[in-house]
């Protein structure tokens, strides 16, 4: 099975890293739907969970793009998935429940890395095939977590920070083109939800509809920031501030930072094209359920 994975992998290598990053992205959609079927909100807070454990581990390994001049750590597509995600959270369940999946994911990584890192307090044996492999077993256990305090760290800290941004300007993004667009008629429209009028079914339906819209231009938006706010916070202090080897600072910014958020942005975008009517769905429901 090993030997099959690793010419699997090998024969990958020869297809453009963005095409294996859009396969990533589809796959992680792909997933985000199926927890999302399966177990609605529970669905959304596991994927989150599991994303965010293995982005952390995703962004120790570095590519390099053909689109793109400098070198930048994987991870960045997997992790802004969790971003769309919290967001179907606050819009479907409220912002408090959005709140509650950032803290799970918080927890849940945490004590994946703890648990890993107690791990290696077990003394390794070494002997005959079987005792080697679990030794080297060890070893990469050890490379992955041993110098990645670092990382730790700055992932724990740059992920609560962003994720609450995201929500928070989720929740006031659309709360802005709410009050602008539809000028405070639809929060009448609600408190009148359940008058039994065909026309005014319809005028909510349609006011659903255009709130799911503004809820996905606010989750655009609002990912957008909190992603690039995620990059500067996390490169500055596992890369620059903490990191072995300085990198300079424009390698930090443009490799980093700048290319980072590129990608970011080229995500949301196909996320969006493809899980469009997912999101609406989500937030139509949370607009007639006022």
């Amino acid at each position: 099975m090993d030997e099959f994975i690793e010419k699997i992998v090998c024969y990958m290598w020869q297809y453009s890293p963005e095409f294996i990053s859009l396969a990533t992205l589809l796959t992680s959609l792909g997933f985000l739907e199926g927890l999302f079927r399966i177990a609605g909100k529970s669905g959304l807070c596991a994927y989150n969970c599991i994303a965010v454990c293995i982005a952390n581990i995703q962004v120790l390994h570095i590519t390099k793009y053909d689109l793109m001049p400098m070198p930048v750590p994987l991870g960045t597509v997997l992790f802004t998935t969790t971003f769309l995600s919290n967001n179907m959270i606050s819009a479907k369940y409220g912002s408090s429940e959005a709140q509650k999946s950032v803290i799970l994911s918080f927890v849940v990584y945490a004590f994946f890395s703890i648990s890993l890192i107690l791990s290696l307090m077990h003394k390794p044996l070494q002997g005959d095939a079987f005792l080697q492999e679990s030794y080297q077993n060890y070893l990469a256990i050890k490379r992955l977590f041993t110098p990645s305090i670092r990382i730790l760290c700055a992932s724990l800290i740059s992920f609560l920070l962003s994720q609450y941004f995201n929500i928070l300007f989720f929740v006031r993004i659309n709360k802005i083109l709410t009050n602008v667009l539809h000028k405070g008629t639809l929060p009448w429209i609600r408190r009148v939800v359940q008058q039994d009028n065909a026309n005014l079914r319809q005028d909510i339906e349609h006011g659903a509809q255009k709130q799911a819209e503004h809820w996905n231009v606010s989750s655009l938006v609002s990912v957008f920031l909190s992603g690039a706010l995620d990059n500067l916070i996390f490169s500055s202090l596992a890369f620059y501030f903490w990191g072995t080897v300085r990198p300079s600072i424009s390698m930090l910014f443009n490799g980093y930072v700048l290319e980072t958020t590129v990608i970011r942005c080229v995500v949301i975008f196909v996320s969006f094209i493809v899980f469009r009517t997912r999101m609406s769905e989500a937030n139509s429901e949370s607009t007639i359920h006022y």
